[in-house]
């Protein structure tokens, strides 16, 4: 299958990645993956990694409050962005760290896996950095498009230390209800590693 680029956004040079059990970790870097519905991370279970208002957008335009949301199942794969404080990130997330040296091939990889040769509506693939903006005034010449992206990438300003990168996978295939996404690539992911 020729491998062709679908995917949308803007990437770094490189991500972080943390793991609470190494054996997770170890399985990211043999290409194995579990990408959870967004709606997860409303969960109060989850404790630190926890926003009630996860998968919301919440701004302010014209003095005039907004809300938002998608209709489509969301998952997300959530990392941080280089400059992130690592040693506090460890202490909230866990101790093994996967660096991901090329985090738009791991975009492809992930498009390539879900859909084929694209010829059915699948699942689209956006990386997006997280805004820390929930609840607060966005700029009155904001587009349109951006204001609904909100829903994707929003978070309180409590959260700005994890730096977060997210990739989200938007279920355009309506296939029903699910948990997560599993992946595995079969191989393992050449532009990965473990950070020592």
């Amino acid at each position: 299958m020729k491998r062709t680029n679908r995917v949308s956004g803007v990437y770094p040079r490189k991500l972080y990645r943390f793991f609470d059990q190494e054996k997770y970790a170890a399985a990211f870097l043999r290409g194995q993956l579990r990408i959870w519905q967004q709606a997860r991370y409303a969960d109060a279970l989850l404790a630190s990694r926890t926003d009630d208002r996860e998968g919301t957008s919440h701004y302010v335009k014209g003095g005039v409050e907004h809300h938002g949301s998608f209709t489509n199942q969301i998952f997300v794969l959530c990392c941080s962005l280089p400059g992130v404080d690592i040693v506090r990130l460890k202490e909230k997330f866990g101790i093994w760290v996967i660096v991901i040296h090329n985090p738009v091939e791991l975009a492809i990889d992930l498009d390539c896996y879900l859909n084929g040769d694209g010829t059915k509506p699948g699942i689209q693939i956006v990386g997006a950095e997280v805004e820390y903006t929930k609840g607060l005034e966005v700029p009155k010449d904001t587009i349109k498009q951006r204001l609904v992206e909100l829903a994707l990438t929003q978070k309180a300003k409590s959260y700005q230390e994890e730096c977060e990168f997210r990739y989200c996978l938007v279920d355009m295939s309506h296939r029903g209800s699910m948990e997560s996404i599993d992946i595995d690539f079969g191989t393992p992911l050449t532009y990965a590693e473990m950070l020592t």
